[in-house]
């Protein structure tokens, strides 16, 4: 499909930060043959659609994580939630996964799955909320990563579930614990991340959760305590 990109480079100004690399990126994205036609497509048109959105994402700025060169923007409501850690996790034990069916749920715009696509790990689908979805989709593009699957809920059966900071409040925590557990029940890996339990406290069993990665022994004290990055949130699995 030849794709009509005026619409998103005429956001572009000289005021807008990077416009330059956002012009190249998105031309890059949806020129690129080697991409999945149908993600391409799923893709643009969620853009078309929330082009205000669009201009909002392309002025925000960015928040950049030296340890992965990850980049996504700096929105109030994903501080402290981005997926960077796990992003970081992949892309040091990406072996592990290979050939595996990866499930994600997030509540950021994607660093994990950015850093999956670009491990070449098969990324079923990323559920999150609807209005994650373009910046997620932005931030896809502006990464130079490959497209992956938002919100479909018809895929090959995973063998791995990640879960990333999805435990904000009591009916969201209770749901996602049932779903970790019928998943490991199953077989299936399970991991997640959370920087405190105070939502999971009725309901978590904590003689089948293993913490496998402490961030104080992976970031630097004045990156850790920098609260937008999310490098607070411990990842564990369960056993």
């Amino acid at each position: 499909m030849i794709y009509n990109l005026t619409p998103f480079t005429t956001l572009l100004t000289d005021q807008t930060p990077n416009a330059g690399v956002w012009k190249e990126r998105i031309e890059y994205f949806f020129n690129n043959e080697e991409y999945d036609p149908e993600l391409q497509d799923l893709y643009y048109d969620r853009l078309l659609r929330e082009i205000e959105d669009v201009k909002f994402f392309f002025n925000a700025g960015s928040i950049i994580d030296s340890y992965t060169g990850l980049f996504s923007f700096p929105v109030e409501h994903v501080q402290g939630c981005h997926s960077f850690n796990l992003a970081l996790f992949i892309s040091e034990h990406h072996q592990h996964f290979f050939g595996k069916n990866i499930l994600t749920v997030c509540a950021d715009y994607g660093m994990l799955n950015i850093q999956m696509k670009m491990c070449g790990l098969n990324l079923v689908s990323s559920v999150q909320k609807e209005y994650y979805n373009v910046g997620t989709i932005l931030a896809c593009i502006g990464n130079n990563a490959p497209p992956y699957p938002i919100n479909r809920f018809e895929f090959p059966e995973e063998d791995v579930l990640f879960l990333s900071c999805v435990f904000q409040d009591e009916d969201l925590s209770y749901k996602n614990w049932e779903l970790m557990l019928d998943k490991r029940s199953e077989g299936k890996e399970v991991f997640f991340t959370t920087d405190q339990f105070s939502h999971l406290k009725n309901y978590i069993n904590y003689s089948i959760i293993e913490p496998i990665i402490d961030p104080k022994t992976i970031y630097k004290e004045e990156d850790y305590a920098d609260m937008a990055y999310g490098y607070m949130n411990r990842i564990y699995r369960l056993k």
